[in-house]
């Protein structure tokens, strides 16, 4: 199970990579047209990028979850040893998932809602395709945490 939830991790962050990458080639377009004053519409340059950059933090945050690199207060862990240790990481762990909880549970609201209704402004892409980004990154945060805290008690692996 944990091997496939690593094997999505990494599809996830090749898509992610992928994302960032079309967001470069968009904003370069944008500057290059500004840089020649040619008189061709890209408003939708500075749209995309914006849109898929939604997608780029919520995809690369689920794969930072993975891989314990998400920022944290660690000042107190090098000075506390063993069961107390233990006790600290669960207990941050737990109190991101409910504060993942929360972004899934929004994300999935402004999506039904908001999203179905609204279209955007220049590509006029549905908005919903925008707000789903976070929803399915908070659930790959909420996913990996659980993997996390899994691994954490039954195979006995220090977590950060």
């Amino acid at each position: 199970m944990i091997k496939i939830i690593d094997k999505v991790n990494t599809f996830v962050e090749y898509f992610a990579g992928i994302l960032l990458g079309i967001i470069t080639i968009s904003i370069f377009i944008q500057v290059l047209v500004r840089i020649t004053y040619a008189s061709i519409p890209v408003s939708w340059t500075s749209e995309l990028a914006r849109y898929l950059m939604f997608w780029v933090v919520f995809l690369g945050g689920a794969v930072a979850v993975r891989k314990s690199r998400m920022i944290a207060m660690k000042a107190i862990l090098p000075v506390v040893s063993g069961k107390l240790k233990q006790i600290i990481t669960v207990f941050s762990h737990l109190v991101s998932l409910i504060f993942y909880g929360f972004i899934f549970v929004i994300g999935l609201e402004w999506a039904m809602t908001s999203g179905l209704a609204r279209s955007s402004s220049v590509m006029y892409v549905p908005m919903v395709f925008v707000y789903s980004a976070m929803f399915v990154g908070a659930g790959f945060m909420i996913l990996n945490t659980l993997t996390l805290l899994i691994e954490s008690f039954l195979h006995k692996k220090e977590i950060t």
